[in-house]
């Protein structure tokens, strides 16, 4: 079941690189934002994987959060995301596809349901097994140090 304090996360616009909610936020941003306010989750923002680098991509930004080894992946590698819905667990983060972009993150709020913030929309809660992103998902990902 989706937490009520979801709600407070909808409709926040997105903004490249953003990490204050009342400016906008990215599909990180978001993230951390909801962590930090619902579980008291201190992410790193991985801002400066984006340092000096006008090329440097969200996908930049997770390879240094991955590489940290804060993170587990949950699902394997060579099957897609075969994770049982019984394993994905509040705060777990989605890895995707996302149009032109390589990666795309969400945070899952229960074992179906994720929220996030994608370029020029607003961010929304959705269903994991849907037509849209049922085919874009590459991982799922678990912070280590809950």
């Amino acid at each position: 079941m989706v937490p009520k304090w979801a709600g407070n996360y909808v409709g926040i616009p997105w903004k490249a690189l953003g990490r204050n909610p009342k400016e906008g936020l990215d599909c990180w941003g978001l993230c951390r934002c909801i962590v930090k306010e619902q579980y008291g989750w201190d992410w790193d923002d991985y801002l400066k994987a984006y340092a000096g680098n006008k090329m440097a991509t969200a996908e930049d930004g997770l390879a240094a959060a991955y590489a940290s080894g804060s993170w587990k992946r949950l699902d394997n590698q060579e099957d897609g995301l075969n994770t049982r819905a019984r394993d994905v667990l509040a705060g777990d983060v989605i890895h995707m596809k996302h149009a032109k972009h390589l990666v795309h993150v969400g945070l899952m709020l229960d074992t179906r349901h994720f929220i996030h913030v994608a370029v020029g929309q607003d961010s929304v809660i959705e269903r994991i097994d849907n037509s849209v992103w049922r085919s874009r998902i590459q991982g799922l990902y678990r912070w280590t140090k809950r």
